[in-house]
């Protein structure tokens, strides 16, 4: 008897918790605290460039105890952003008027079922200004999920001192980074393997729009223009719009970038790896870089 209802409550947790996690959150409109000038605190941003025309939100989540089990998922404007763990800051440029911030906790081991389901999931808007910084402590709610709490920039400032910063490598899947399938002598597959040069040239005719969003530095997007054109827009970059032409270099199977104002890329030659689904990599050996980036 004993056994039964033991097991008849664990079904009641599953299925609770189950009905929990698709509530979604009402949405609640805030009125954030007197955001910081970007141009007045731009030395103690250090390399963190604020564009003219964005707003930066900047989330950072302290090393705490309470709830560093937990892994939470980061959402702007509809759009996963980051999957923060304690100890880590993002900051992040939006276009400035209605921004939305949704925050949810990662299933693991120890949240399964009811847990889980009962957790918070933050659901905020407000308007952000362009120039100005908004600095947002990630913390830990009394279920173990997460809530935003904004604050004024000589506390943010001082908060994200010692925090490493999820750059465009690591913001997402944070826990599960991509890996490269070595091609062996055996494997003549075409996925996981670096494309040959027609291989490479049919797939830039196929996918002219490409989002690198796991890159060494700052993301950025590439536009294959008319007559091998390109286009990289890059919202944190000193330069945020670069031209210049792409050509395929087939005795060496790789991609070239030769670009007319900007650094970032790199002008050189690249391996081009299709690593999974719609994911790829451009691999440039000589210099120990690569860009992950995906096609929509």
């Amino acid at each position: 008897m004993w056994l039964r209802r033991v097991v008849m409550f664990l079904c009641l947790v599953m299925l609770v918790g189950c009905a929990a996690t698709t509530g979604a959150t009402a949405l609640q409109v805030v009125q954030p605290p007197t955001p910081a000038v970007a141009a007045d605190i731009a030395v103690q941003l250090d390399t963190v460039q604020v564009p003219a025309d964005k707003a930066l939100i900047y989330l950072y989540r302290p090393k705490r105890f309470v709830g560093s089990a937990n892994t939470y998922k980061i959402t702007l404007n509809g759009t996963p952003v980051a999957e923060m763990r304690t100890g880590t800051r993002l900051p992040y440029p939006v276009p400035p008027g209605y921004t939305t911030l949704q925050g949810s906790s990662l299933p693991n081991i120890l949240n399964l079922g009811l847990a889980l389901g009962m957790m918070e999931k933050p659901n905020i808007a407000f308007d952000a200004e362009a120039g100005k910084v908004y600095f947002i402590d990630v913390k830990t709610g009394f279920a173990g999920g997460p809530q935003f709490e904004f604050v004024d920039a000589a506390k943010g400032l001082e908060a994200i001192k010692g925090l490493k910063v999820l750059n465009d490598t690591t913001r997402l899947n944070y826990q599960r980074q991509p890996k490269i399938i070595k091609k062996t002598e055996d494997d003549v597959s075409y996925p996981h393997n670096k494309l040959t040069a027609n291989e490479i040239r049919d797939h830039f005719q196929r996918h002219n729009f490409l989002i690198f969003d796991r890159a060494p530095g700052s993301d950025f997007t590439l536009k294959i223009l008319s007559l091998n054109k390109i286009e990289r827009e890059c919202d944190m970059c000193n330069e945020q719009t670069g031209y210049g032409v792409m050509t395929i270099k087939a005795s060496q199977n790789q991609v070239c970038f030769d670009w007319d104002n900007v650094s970032y890329p790199s002008s050189t030659c690249f391996d081009v790896m299709h690593v999974e689904d719609n994911r790829y990599q451009l691999i440039d050996s000589a210099n120990n870089e690569t860009y992950g980036y995906k096609v929509p």
